[in-house]
């Protein structure tokens, strides 16, 4: 049984792995959260900023999106240590509306072209990779409502 119409997908950008939770970085003063279709702003107390649909942000945290119609990939990731220990710390995502024909389908192959095509386009300046085999389509209600009743549900 499926609680929400939303679906995520979401990597971790160091280690390539499937995040299995709601993607969240939290920096300094902010936090980024996948919500819905789009990224939710907001202060490290809670208090929020701004939703964010598409497009770039650069300073205490980066994000390089993109979007189509209830569909939203991208990457959202900080820099962390000094020199030569400097490394990213965020994750990948593939956010977008689970149904199709009144049937939830989650992600679908269309959502990981779209993802695919805009990661080779924006990363072509880097060796990175994400796996996309087995990927874990997660809906965002049940994950919510899990979290906040502690029960076991699965999507």
């Amino acid at each position: 049984m499926v609680l929400g119409n939303w679906f995520c997908v979401a990597w971790d950008i160091q280690t390539k792995k499937p995040l299995h939770d709601i993607a969240r970085l939290e920096t300094k003063n902010f936090a980024v959260e996948v919500h819905k279709n789009w990224l939710n702003f907001e202060t490290k107390k809670g208090k929020h900023i701004c939703n964010f649909y598409s497009g770039t942000v650069d300073g205490e945290f980066y994000v390089h999106s993109k979007s189509k119609d209830n569909l939203m990939v991208g990457e959202v990731y900080k820099l962390e240590g000094k020199g030569s220990r400097l490394h990213e710390e965020g994750y990948y995502f593939i956010i977008g509306y689970g149904y199709h024909d009144d049937e939830w389908v989650g992600c679908t192959q269309e959502d990981l072209d779209f993802f695919r095509a805009w990661f080779i386009e924006s990363n072509n300046h880097s060796p990175r990779f994400v796996n996309m085999d087995n990927i874990d389509s997660l809906n965002q209600g049940s994950v919510y409502l899990s979290k906040k009743t502690g029960l076991n549900i699965t999507s």
